[in-house]
């Protein structure tokens, strides 16, 4: 069976299923190891490709677990066959995933099946592998979280897998056990039937008289011959172990170098992040010390995340002399067991234990959870999930921490049920106790009996304010996105997610307790950053509707998504957007009406919060006064004016001296 990418006769009348369409193959999909990767809304010439199948002697092709999904073989290539369109569940536009494709003969005998990864357009190959890799590593991480911070109050943070001092020097020791073992490798003798001639044979058996006797006069005969072999069962289970350590440094690798990215985005932005303007005061001077602490915090993070991606780098490389060119461990690999020359023998024996110990560094999972894993990570909803995970992992970064492991919550939830749907996990704050539920893809009952199942619905509840300024809690809806916004003729298909998946909640939860304060659309575009923090579909209040895009090592809108949740909504600006940690601000003017508050974390975070113009409050707010202004050192929502640290009002669009800022819904300046 082979993969093409095609295109379709368009002109034909697809309506009628008699109709079969003429095909045109662009070229074969790209295969990596075990799969085809295809790119979901691919256009040649303003037309969609598609995905074609090509297999000699099929009746019927299929997709494992999608019987709606039916292929036609085309009208002029006869064994290619193509997928019927469905506008709403074609594979390759509108869907994304991994997929099994069948091809079955007349007698319905299964005749070949490949893997399909259907990738969104807005990401490479390379990086949705990295989202496996990173959703296999917070799997992990979140296994084994505790529930309550430590004594001395670290923050969470992402870790490498293993620790990678410890991992190198017993890599060290089994490199060194493989070099003894190559130097006089156990062996077996084998014994086997070969032609030889008759005067080379030294052992003759009855059977090789037989066989002289039967066939006198020919040249060569058969005759048994033993032979040394490295052919052992240890050395197929050092096939497995350096399988297993390529693929821990893999993995590892792919994490690091996320973490790498994430970091160098956020230096770049706090380099280029303007400072504030110091006029001598105290609070200045503490501003511009923090500023300075906080950047040079993360370079320090991303060498050292850099140094551990070339440490990972360099073992990587160690290994493949002995996975692509040894001979003696080229054979098929085995599963591992203590076995009497791995104990006895001391070389082997150094193999392996050093590899037990190298899988000792790395936290134990149970056989039912490494299943449930490694199907999340192929899952067919693979950036969802990774987006819920990455919704977690802010969460933590807050020291939002959950009431259980949340590994065991999701395992658990999808092991009754086998999916996610519906799952809620909460955090709670450790010196606050506000909490933070997530459920993904609640089922949320209408008056009229009609179902809603946004992506993600977050509720961020107050449990501190004991005068009630505040609602008691705030509701959002999220939904993931697969659409390239960015690109050209994209933008009529935003317009049209915003109203179906943002404002239809809006609407629809109205005067329920399901009620929203925002909505927005997240989307997975990592090479144009398309955001709009605060798009006006009408005259509602500001940070109603948003869009935002994140990708791996591209996470800082959704830091900026969790900042609007925990200020913008909730209106308490003392939780440190960095690690969480509540802090006091400074006001300015310092008398009984300040407009300006500003505050510095032990972290060194630093932020301000700021209020508009009073004279453009009164004239251009429509009575919608009291919203505040935020503004970041790193990550800003509202939009920020050059060289100082004052920022667009999102009610009427101008900056403290008045200069207006308009965009339009993907984020870009418009010119009043």
């Amino acid at each position: 069976m082979k993969l093409h990418e095609i295109l379709t006769d368009e002109k034909r009348n697809t309506s009628k299923r008699q109709d079969r369409l003429s095909v045109k193959i662009l070229k074969g999909m790209e295969r990596r190891e075990d799969a085809y990767y295809f790119s979901e809304y691919s256009r040649v010439n303003n037309r969609f490709v598609k995905i074609g199948v090509e297999m000699s002697g099929a009746a019927r092709i299929t997709i494992k677990s999608h019987p709606y999904i039916l292929f036609e073989e085309s009208l002029n290539l006869p064994g290619l066959f193509y997928m019927r369109p469905d506008a709403d569940g074609e594979i390759g536009l509108n869907v994304c995933g991994r997929f099994l494709i069948e091809a079955f003969d007349s007698d319905d005998a299964l005749l070949s099946q490949e893997t399909l990864v259907v990738h969104p357009k807005s990401m490479s190959i390379d990086q949705y592998l990295l989202m496996q890799a990173e959703v296999r590593n917070l799997l992990i991480a979140f296994n084994t979280i505790p529930t309550t911070e430590d004594e001395d109050e670290e923050r969470w943070v992402r870790r490498s897998t293993f620790p990678l001092r410890e991992f190198q020097s017993l890599l060290d020791k089994f490199k060194d056990g493989l070099e003894d073992v190559l130097e006089a490798p156990a062996e077996t003798l084998v014994s086997r039937q070969m032609l030889m001639r008759r005067e080379s044979i030294k052992r003759w058996t009855p059977r090789t008289l037989i066989d002289s006797q039967n066939h006198e006069g020919r040249l060569k005969i058969k005759a048994q011959v033993t032979e040394r072999s490295h052919h052992i069962p240890e050395h197929g289970m050092i096939r497995s172990m350096l399988d297993t350590i390529h693929a821990m440094i893999q993995q590892a690798h792919d994490v690091e170098s996320i973490n790498a990215k994430r970091l160098e985005n956020e230096l770049e932005s706090r380099k280029t992040a303007s400072e504030h303007t110091s006029n001598g005061t105290g609070t200045d001077r503490d501003v511009q010390l923090a500023l300075r602490n906080k950047r040079d915090e993360v370079d320090r993070l991303l060498r050292e995340s850099n140094g551990k991606v070339t440490s990972l780098d360099a073992m990587r490389s160690s290994l493949r002399v002995y996975r692509d060119e040894e001979r003696v461990f080229d054979l098929p690999a085995e599963q591992i067991e203590e076995t009497h020359l791995f104990i006895h023998d001391p070389r082997y024996n150094e193999v392996f234990e050093s590899y037990e110990r190298m899988l000792d560094l790395v936290p134990r999972i149970t056989f039912e959870k490494q299943r449930f894993i490694d199907k999340m990570v192929k899952s067919p909803h693979l950036f969802e999930i990774w987006t819920l995970l990455q919704l977690y992992s802010e969460c933590l970064r807050l020291r939002f921490l959950p009431e259980e492991s949340i590994t065991d919550r999701l395992f658990r939830h999808f092991d009754a049920r086998k999916e996610l749907c519906q799952v809620t996990v909460r955090f709670n704050h450790v010196m606050t106790k506000d909490s933070i539920h997530i459920t993904y893809e609640p089922d949320i009952k209408l008056d009229d009996g009609k179902s809603r199942r946004p992506d993600y619905f977050i509720t961020f509840i107050n449990r501190r304010d004991t005068n009630k300024t505040r609602k008691p809690f705030m509701n959002h809806t999220l939904d993931a996105k697969y659409k390239p916004y960015g690109d050209r003729g994209f933008d009529k298909m935003l317009s049209r997610d915003l109203l179906r998946s943002c404002q239809r909640y809006l609407d629809d939860f109205s005067g329920m307790k399901f009620e929203l304060a925002s909505a927005a659309l997240v989307h997975n575009d990592a090479d144009a950053d398309t955001h709009n923090w605060n798009v006006r579909l009408g005259d509602e209040m500001p940070y109603t509707y948003s869009h935002f895009n994140i990708s791996p090592g591209r996470t800082n809108h959704l830091n900026s998504y969790m900042k609007r949740i925990i200020h913008q909504y909730n209106g308490d600006h003392g939780y440190c957007p960095s690690c969480g940690a509540m802090n006091s601000g400074i006001p300015y003017p310092q008398n009984n009406t300040p407009y300006k508050w500003t505050y510095i974390c032990e972290c060194q975070e630093v932020w301000v919060d700021n209020r508009c113009n009073r004279r453009f409050e009164k004239s251009a707010h429509r009575g919608m006064n009291g919203t505040r202004l935020l503004k970041y050192a790193h990550g800003n929502y509202n939009k920020q004016v050059e060289d100082n640290w004052d920022v667009h009002c999102q009610i009427c669009n101008r900056s403290y001296h008045g200069n207006l800022h308009v965009t339009d819904q993907l984020g870009r300046r418009l010119e009043i």
